[in-house]
């Protein structure tokens, strides 16, 4: 549905799949898979609204003994809004926020999926001037994802020390993830030739993201965690004949 400026879109899908078979899990599946979105949008000459809502259920049909991270059935709801605004000639600046849930079914127990935020914010702002420089900083904040710990540990028949993992899927949340970098780059014109320099800097502050738990070789000892890239300057040239 369309309006001037203005833009409503209702979508709606199902289908089928059947994975191919592995080692880990050497039956056929089939992966059923229901969605519903909804869509609006809004456009002026310096502003930009957007709104979504989305639901995605998907089943799956196993006999196999399920792994910790698996799950029979899934359903994740999702809404997003987003707002972008000119200032003044060359200046912008957008927000957006993203909350998900998500919950797994496993042996008819219900658990939180890892993909559950309670916020995800982006925000930017830009300058833009080809003349004289372009330049951007960027935010990005969420809560961290969740995962299942391990609860113990077993020796095997070939005597491996294997982990219990807990009963409790994803029951422990990683520390949030916040990012802030920097975008900045000069363009030179000569005739045909066109040179760009460019300095980025990802994660400025340096924080620790953690990215999973890492554990040691008893599961015992205190754990510690993977992490994601710290912080990282690319500074280059680009030229284009």
């Amino acid at each position: 549905m369309y309006f001037v400026g203005r833009i409503l879109l209702l979508s709606g899908g199902r289908y089928h799949n059947t994975p191919i078979a592995t080692y880990y899990n050497p039956t056929f599946n089939v992966l059923k898979s229901h969605q519903l979105a909804v869509d609006y949008s809004f456009n002026k000459a310096d502003l930009s609204l957007s709104f979504s809502s989305y639901y995605k259920k998907d089943n799956a049909t196993s006999d196999a003994i399920l792994a910790f991270d698996n799950y029979h059935k899934s359903a994740i709801f999702g809404i997003e809004a987003s707002f972008k605004k000119s200032l003044f000639r060359h200046i912008s600046y957008s927000i957006s926020n993203t909350f998900l849930r998500q919950s797994i079914r496993i042996e008819n127990k219900l658990f939180p999926g890892k993909n559950s935020l309670n916020y995800f914010i982006k925000a930017s702002l830009s300058y833009n001037n080809y003349q004289i420089i372009n330049a951007s900083v960027s935010y990005i904040d969420r809560p961290g994802i969740y995962q299942t710990p391990i609860s113990s540990s077993f020796i095997d028949s070939e005597n491996n020390l294997l982990p219990n993992f807990s009963n409790n899927i994803n029951s422990y949340q990683l520390d949030s993830y916040r990012n802030v970098s920097l975008n900045i780059n000069k363009i030179f014109s000569v005739k045909s030739i066109s040179t760009t320099v460019y300095f980025i800097a990802t994660n400025f502050f340096n924080k620790n993201n953690p990215r999973s738990i890492l554990y040691y070789e008893d599961y015992y000892t205190d754990r510690t965690y993977n992490y994601f890239q710290k912080r990282l300057f690319f500074i280059g040239i680009n030229v284009k004949l």
